[in-house]
């Protein structure tokens, strides 16, 4: 993936054939930092569910079994946490998909065979 591709909102879908698209809501600290989604504990546990997933006996360990890795589904991060200027601090709101990264949410998911949603909000950017 090229520099300029790399964002803490997108990650596109790497290799061939049937194409799987993973949302989620927020990216964390550490995924600005790298520039990369689903970095630090969601993507472990990622890398986990597709592990299991790929060891099954099922349909879609056999359809899907080559696009069953972190690093080659679509990730995108669907909202972004937007905190309120008033005293609370904890007063936060949501707001729809990231500004310019619309677009790549209905493409993520125009092209895709599988769409998972992490997350009510992450359901929400999708629709």
């Amino acid at each position: 993936m090229s520099k300029s591709m790399m964002s803490s909102y997108y990650q596109p879908f790497q290799g061939e054939g049937r194409k799987i698209t993973c949302i989620f809501e927020n990216p964390t600290w550490l995924e600005e930092l790298l520039k990369r989604p689903v970095a630090g504990i969601a993507g472990s546990r990622l890398c986990g569910l597709f592990k299991v997933l790929r060891h099954m006996d099922c349909q879609l360990s056999s359809d899907f079994e080559s696009q069953l890795f972190r690093h080659r589904v679509c990730i995108v991060n669907g909202v972004r946490k937007v905190y309120s200027t008033s005293a609370n601090i904890s007063d936060c709101r949501y707001r729809e998909f990231v500004k310019g990264n619309e677009e790549r949410l209905r493409e993520a998911v125009e092209n895709a065979c599988i769409v998972v949603c992490f997350g009510d909000r992450a359901e929400i950017a999708m629709r």
